[in-house]
C-alpha cells in the first residue's frame, strides 16, 4: 500500500508541475468486476507530452521538458521506479496517452488476485444455531467477531464483495455483518446486490470511519438495520444477539 501510495504521489506531482494556473488534475479510481482490477488514472489540462516523448518516459535517466517547473530539476528515476513498482511487484500495468498542449493522463491497472478472497466457516458451540454472514477482510477483527458471536450462530466469514454475493445467491442467512471497506469494493454492492434478488437479511454496516461519515455513502436499503463503528466491538455483538443493555 505504502508504494502504490508513493506512485500515486509521483504521478500527482508531476501532474501539478505539468499544469499550469488555472488549469486541472484529476485523480480517478474504479473497480472492473470483470477483469478482477482497479484501475487508477490521474488526468491533467496541462502542456501534454509529444510521441517522442512519450516513448522515453519511462526511462531512468530522462526528463521531459517543461517551461513551468525550469528551476525544478529531479533525478529522472521516478516513472521508471513507479514502472518497477506497479508491473514487477503487484503484476500490474502503467501507461499513459497525452497530447501536445491538451493535457495527460497516467493510467495504472492493480489486479486483486484469487488468492486474496478467503471463506472461512466457525460452526456454533450448540445446536440449532442462526446462521451469520461477516463481510470482513481484517483477520484480528474477525477473530474478535467470532470469538464473541460463534455461541450465537453458525458463521461464515469471506473478505470479498464478490464472494459474500454468490454465497448469499447460494444459501439462505438469518444475519450479515458487512464492513463498509473490502478488498474489491464497498458494502454498497452487496446491498445493491441483495435487492436486486429480492433477499431479505437483515444487515449490520461497521466500519472504523465516523458513522455520519458512512451513512451519507450509503443507498437506501430495507436491509440495514444500523450503522456501527468497529470501535465498539460489544455493542455491534449486543445488537446482533438482540442484547441490547442501557
Amino acid at each position: 500500500a505504502q508504494l502504490i501510495k508513493q506512485v500515486l504521489i509521483n504521478i500527482l506531482s508531476n501532474a501539478i508541475k505539468f499544469t499550469p494556473e488555472h488549469g486541472t488534475v484529476t485523480l480517478s479510481v474504479l473497480f472492473e468486476g470483470t477483469r478482477g482490477e482497479y484501475v487508477l488514472w490521474v488526468s491533467d489540462t496541462g502542456v501534454g507530452m509529444s510521441k517522442e516523448s512519450l516513448s522515453e518516459l519511462f526511462t531512468p535517466f530522462t526528463q521531459i521538458d517543461n517551461h513551468l517547473q525550469s528551476a525544478s530539476k529531479g533525478t529522472g528515476l521516478g516513472l521508471a521506479i513507479s514502472k518497477r513498482i506497479i508491473e514487477d511487484l503487484h503484476g500490474g500495468r502503467i501507461w499513459v496517452e497525452s497530447e501536445l498542449g491538451v493535457g495527460s493522463s497516467f493510467y495504472i491497472s492493480i489486479p486483486v488476485k484469487n488468492d486474496m478472497t478467503t471463506v472461512e466457516m466457525f460452526p456454533a458451540k450448540g445446536e440449532n444455531k442462526e446462521k451469520l454472514l461477516i463481510v470482513e477482510d481484517s483477520p484480528e477483527y474477525v477473530k474478535i467477531l467470532v470469538e464473541k458471536l460463534d455461541r450465537h450462530f453458525n458463521i461464515t466469514v469471506t473478505n470479498s464483495i464478490n464472494k459474500a454475493k454468490e454465497l448469499l445467491e447460494k444459501n439462505t442467512y438469518d444475519k450479515i455483518i458487512l464492513d463498509f471497506f473490502l478488498i474489491d469494493g464497498i458494502c454498497s454492492e452487496v446491498l445493491f446486490f441483495m435487492e436486486s434478488k429480492q433477499i431479505e437479511t437483515p444487515a449490520y454496516i461497521i466500519s472504523a470511519e465516523d458513522d455520519f461519515k458512512i451513512v451519507e455513502h450509503l443507498q437506501e436499503s430495507q436491509n440495514i438495520i444500523g450503522v456501527f463503528n468497529k470501535k465498539n466491538a460489544a455493542l455491534i455483538c449486543d445488537a446482533i444477539t438482540g442484547e441490547m443493555h442501557e
